[in-house]
């Protein structure tokens, strides 16, 4: 089964007591900087935290929010670097292991972000979002079951944190626990989490579940809310596919793939329609591509063509 979306959530605005004493100079840059990324001034959030730095190179806070925006931008090494430095002068805030732990995590270091989130807990054992981003890192290590602990922990917590019921959630699916996966979703929802990816997630659980209906509701609405999350789309094509609504399910996969080039999953199933209609190059083709993203499709697509 595919691997439902799954979202790490982390605090931009560490509080900026982390740090301890600090100069006035520096805390003025620090909260202009935390205003701007507010705002949505990237650019300028980073030269405020680079400013505060500079007045106060112990600024722990600092350098924890730029390495927040840094992780954003997907430029990992320079996020770990301020991470790093956090620790450095920081060796028992929790706040650091956590964040370094999420940019390990999304840099596919899952081992190393397990240490970091270990390290967390250990330090602030309530500490609700680093059991939830440890989940995280179990599920993308393949512990499905242990993630779904480390949610159950993060949700006794904090009972109204939503993206851990839709993490959660995704989780029991993966378990075969659609029920239960689809009442996590609808906390979610709930909760006021009305994202794309949660009504992705809960639309799929629901066509595992054999509820067509209620699934293509929920994956129109994730498309609705983000024309671009290829997933929804082939998910949504599955739908179709599985309704024999062949036209329907070839146009979703094919958006799918032009958003996401890398699913395989979407090619051996618009293949699987080209040769239902006989259309066998195109069919080939597209088992070709999907074999080459995935190597392991290729027994899948011959036990489909029986």
């Amino acid at each position: 089964m595919a691997r439902l979306l799954l979202w790490a959530v982390v605090s931009l605005a560490l509080a900026p007591a982390i740090a301890g004493q600090t100069s006035r100079s520096a805390q003025s840059y620090f909260d202009r900087g935390n205003d701007k990324l507010k705002h949505g001034d990237i650019k300028g959030a980073l030269d405020d935290c680079a400013a505060a730095i500079a007045f106060d190179p112990g600024y722990t806070a600092a350098y924890l929010v730029r390495g927040n925006i840094l992780r954003l931008n997907r430029d990992f090494d320079a996020a770990l670097a301020d991470y790093n430095k956090a620790i450095e002068i920081s060796p028992n805030s929790p706040e650091a292991y956590n964040c370094r732990g999420v940019a390990q995590q999304e840099k596919g270091e899952p081992g190393g972000a397990i240490n970091d989130f270990n390290r967390a807990i250990a330090l602030n054992p309530r500490f609700a979002a680093a059991y939830h981003n440890r989940g995280m890192a179990r599920a993308a290590h393949g512990d499905i079951n242990g993630a779904v602990a480390d949610y159950d922990i993060a949700l006794r917590i904090a009972p109204r944190f939503a993206d851990g019921y839709n993490n959660r959630g995704a989780a029991l699916v993966e378990l075969g626990k659609l029920s239960l996966g689809i009442e996590d979703f609808s906390k979610a929802l709930a909760l006021g989490c009305r994202t794309a990816s949660v009504y992705n997630n809960r639309g799929l659980a629901y066509k595992l579940n054999g509820e067509p209906d209620k699934a293509l509701t929920d994956l129109n609405r994730a498309v609705d809310l983000d024309p671009e999350l290829a997933r929804a789309y082939y998910n949504r094509g599955s739908v179709w596919h599985v309704e024999g609504r062949l036209e329907a399910a070839l146009a979703d996969y094919s958006r799918a793939i032009e958003l996401d080039s890398s699913l395989a999953l979407a090619y051996a199933q618009r293949g699987l329609i080209h040769l239902g209609l006989k259309e066998q190059s195109l069919a080939e083709a597209d088992f070709a591509r999907s074999i080459e993203l995935d190597p392991g499709m290729r027994a899948r697509i011959e036990r489909a063509k029986r």
